[in-house]
């Protein structure tokens, strides 16, 4: 089970979209911009209380069936 302090932190999501591949491409910069700062805790002393998460995207349309028709 979830420690306590972690659950307000913790998420398992999915949400579906209808973006343009520019948009598709803003969403991916601003996601890894916000990832990157909090990378400074992956230096070699992280702060008191920091534990190794794992944060995942999957950024791409859905594969459509091709029209044989």
């Amino acid at each position: 089970m979830l420690p306590e302090e972690w659950r307000p932190g913790s998420t398992l999501s999915s949400t579906t979209l209808r973006l343009t591949p520019d948009e598709a491409g803003r969403l991916r910069e601003e996601l890894l911009a916000v990832v990157e700062r909090y990378r400074e805790h992956s230096e070699p002393d992280p702060p008191e209380g920091t534990e190794i998460v794992q944060f995942q995207v999957q950024l791409m349309p859905f594969v459509r069936p091709l029209d044989n028709g």
